[in-house]
């Protein structure tokens, strides 16, 4: 079914924005950057084996900024 009139429907789609270092060995510390979330959604930050390494909330802007350290 087409949209109403004057409406759009459109989908956002969180993402990795950022990831600094680009490598690194264990122990090192390792920051993400991303977007397009709600306001305060909940991310969870996952790398390799862990399936979460750290947790983060989304800005009023949906966007977020986190460090963890690699095990």
């Amino acid at each position: 079914m087409p949209a109403a009139a004057g409406f759009n429907t459109f989908k956002i789609t969180g993402q990795i924005t950022e990831l600094t270092p680009k490598s690194g060995t264990v122990g090192s510390y390792v920051t993400v950057t991303g977007g397009g979330f709600g306001y305060q959604e909940i991310i969870r930050i996952s790398f390799g084996t862990t399936l979460t390494m750290t947790t983060v909330s989304a800005s009023s802007i949906g966007t977020y900024t986190t460090t963890f350290t690699v095990d």
